[in-house]
């Protein structure tokens, strides 16, 4: 019959201090990482304002409104609601409308895509002649589960 040995293994046992401390990452990597995947990369923030300008040429309230967010801020409208009743009316009393942005530039305020650069509108109401209007744009782009939302716009004409 084989012969059982006893060994002795020695057993460390944590302190109530050493078991409760939580394992902590470093600030500055939890941070990249969630503006990593938060944040639109490269075109991504163009295209959320091309899109825009698209459906608002197209007078596309329906388009629109699946890019604003709930709590939306366009120029004097803050809502989605008062927002949307806004571009309503417009799109109902004009037979044509051309809008862009321009030289758009980037930046990160607090988890949030600031845009700012120039914008030029043109409006045609019937029988009157097109009126143009042009200045500076700020826009906010928002972070949602599915992609970015248009959280403000404010357009600053320049006269």
């Amino acid at each position: 019959k084989p012969s059982l040995k006893t060994i002795q293994v020695p057993v460390v046992v944590p302190t109530v201090s050493q078991a409760a401390a939580p394992v902590q990452k470093p600030v500055s990597t939890v941070q990249k990482t969630a503006v990593q995947k938060t944040l639109p990369q490269g075109d991504g923030m163009q295209k959320v304002l091309d899109d825009f300008v698209l459906a608002y040429n197209k007078g596309d309230i329906g388009s629109i409104l699946k890019m604003l967010s709930s709590n939306v801020e366009i120029d004097n409208s803050k809502g989605k609601y008062l927002v949307s009743q806004a571009y309503m009316k417009l799109f109902q009393s004009t037979e044509k409308r051309n809008a862009r942005y321009d030289a758009i530039k980037w930046s990160t305020k607090n988890n949030v895509m600031v845009g700012k650069g120039h914008y030029k509108v043109e409006i045609k109401h019937p029988g009157s002649s097109a009126s143009v209007k042009q200045g500076d744009v700020y826009v906010e782009l928002v972070a949602v589960d599915d992609g970015f939302q248009i959280g403000k716009i404010d357009h600053v004409e320049k006269r």
